[in-house]
């Protein structure tokens, strides 16, 4: 792999449709840089957004209703709740790796990531949970919703959001043909999450040693 023209990478998202293993997939990895000793900070949407909904405020009510149906939460919560934590982690770390979960899930949030990103002069990468099929994703959110009862959400609908536009599909779409570069720094490498959890994570820890191997990712720690 060739280093990336985009500056050291602070961020790594992981991201994908619903019921692809984002959760999964984020909890291994840092797990495992953790183990190496790397300093990691973790944002992960999906506790951020159901830690807010839990008032009975008008707001948590109607985006608990709207997680209920399958929808997606409305981009400027997202940023309400994740972005501002963010924030909260750039100014007290110095330089931290972040591990975020769930984001982008939109073309406006993509484009908004790069304008802040390019502004801080910081680069991401995105790993692009791919290839499960719309069934397993389905499957997928009705067992999660067993274990964790307030994740009770439309299976069908979830999944269905992926396809809605301007969402998961078309924003890979958009990726796809942006060249990184300092206004874009953020790097788009698909993951091929078919197979057991254990497959998938060592499929990231590749793309993730092949990216400190060209120096785009600088860790304080061998990702052998």
């Amino acid at each position: 792999m060739q280093k990336p023209n985009i500056p050291p990478v602070t961020v790594i998202f992981i991201a994908g449709q619903s019921g692809a293993g984002k959760g999964t997939q984020g909890t291994m990895l840092r797990e495992y840089l953790t183990k190496l000793g790397a300093p990691v900070e973790t944002l992960i949407n999906g506790d951020l957004i159901r830690e807010f909904n839990e008032g009975e405020d008008f707001i948590a009510r109607r985006l608990r209703d709207i997680g209920k149906q399958g929808r997606l939460t409305p981009t400027m919560h997202l940023y309400y709740v994740a972005y501002s934590r963010f924030i909260e982690i750039m100014r007290r770390s110095d330089n931290p790796l972040i591990l975020w979960d769930g984001s982008p899930r939109r073309e406006s949030e993509v484009v908004h990531f790069a304008e802040v990103f390019s502004a801080l002069e910081i680069g991401a990468v995105t790993l692009y949970l791919c290839g499960v099929d719309d069934a397993t994703c389905e499957e997928r959110i009705i067992e999660r919703a067993k274990v964790s009862p307030h994740r009770n959400e439309d299976p069908k609908r979830k999944v269905a959001a992926h396809y809605a536009p301007g969402n998961g599909a078309d924003m890979l779409k958009l990726i796809a043909t942006m060249e990184p570069s300092p206004q874009w720094p953020i790097l788009h490498i698909p993951i091929d999450a078919t197979g057991s959890p254990e497959e998938v994570h060592d499929r990231i820890k590749v793309t993730l040693f092949e990216l400190q191997g060209c120096g785009a990712l600088s860790l304080p720690v061998y990702l052998g």
